[in-house]
């Protein structure tokens, strides 16, 4: 089923289906051939592959890292990590810090320029 409906789904044993809806979501991480989809309270875990999410178009949402697609609006603070060039960003909803590759870096503070820590 594709994610890019009203709600992400996940199948666990054929017989149960759990829903989150998408305007919920606050960020989805890839490992290895699946996606997990996290809410503040819940984590569904999708079949799609990070890549083909974004190529068929996430709104709102903004590529951090390879891993990583995070709702823009939700990041509330990025910086980077003390002698060395690696960023950071903290989300809304979200206790665990994300990375910001160098690749996605500029991209990113284009979009939000309040997020630009001191280089």
């Amino acid at each position: 089923m594709s994610a890019l409906r009203d709600e992400f789904v996940q199948v666990l044993n054929r017989k149960v289906t759990k829903t989150l809806p998408r305007a919920e979501v606050i960020r989805l991480q890839a490992a290895e051939k699946y996606v997990t989809a996290y809410s503040a309270t819940q984590e569904v875990l999708l079949e799609d592959s990070i890549a083909a999410l974004e190529r068929e178009g996430m709104p709102g949402f903004f590529r951090c890292h390879r891993a990583h697609l995070v709702r823009l609006e939700l990041i509330i603070q990025t910086w980077r990590a003390h002698n060395t060039t690696d960023y950071w960003l903290r989300l809304q909803g979200c206790a665990e810090p994300l990375p910001v590759s160098r690749r996605h870096r500029r991209a990113l503070f284009a979009l939000r320029p309040d997020l630009k820590t001191s280089v």
